[in-house]
This record gives structure tokens, C-alpha cells and sequence, in this order.
């Protein structure tokens, strides 16, 4: 998939890592993040979820998806930390739904 990226020519870089691992710790801070199917029981929850925060600008973006039997995992992350809920979706695509976020990130 990050080929495939590349080759669109819009992205500034382009990283494969874990959150967490030493490249994701030496990232630069970005205007915004896409994190599908990441948040989920064996990947990553709360502590991964706060991780990513970090790395987004004040009033950037985050986007991510959880399946619906995740969300009390996650679910306070968004109310401890100063975001603000630009939007969400539920897709009915599987037996337990998955829900989608969009959120803005504010930093003190």
C-alpha cells in the first residue's frame, strides 16, 4: 500500500512501523493520520490511541476505526485528551459494526 501511495506523488513521507516501536518515536509531528483497522483486541487500544495523538499537530485531524465490541477499550481516550468529534459513521458491513472517527486534536 505505501507504493501504491507513493506512486500518487501528494504525500510528504511515507513510514512502515508499529506505534510505539523507535521509528514511530522519531516521527515529526503531522497535520493528520488515517489509522484503519489498527484499533482492535490484540493490536492496539487505549495507550497506542494516546501514542498517535502525540504525533499530530495542535488542530490536526485523526481518523480511525474500531469495531463496536472495542469501543468501551477506547472509549475514554477522546474525553481525557482535548478533541473535539468533527464526525462519525457506523458501516453495518459485519456482524459487529465498525465505527468510524474524525477527529480534531488539540494540544495545550
Amino acid at each position: 500500500m505505501l507504493s501504491k501511495a507513493a506512486a500518487k506523488g501528494v504525500y510528504r513521507s511515507l513510514v512502515c512501523c508499529s506505534i510505539g516501536d523507535e521509528r514511530f518515536g522519531n516521527l515529526d509531528k503531522v497535520s493528520g493520520i488515517i489509522a484503519a483497522g489498527v484499533f482492535a483486541e490484540g493490536y492496539a487500544g487505549a495507550e497506542e490511541l494516546r501514542m498517535l495523538c502525540e504525533c499530530i499537530e495542535s488542530t490536526g485531524r485523526l481518523v480511525f476505526t474500531a469495531r463496536q465490541n472495542f469501543l468501551p477499550e477506547i472509549q475514554d481516550v477522546p474525553t481525557q485528551l482535548e478533541w473535539t468529534l468533527l464526525d462519525s459513521q457506523v458501516m453495518l458491513i459485519h456482524s459487529d459494526p465498525i465505527h468510524l472517527f474524525f477527529y480534531e486534536i488539540h494540544h495545550t
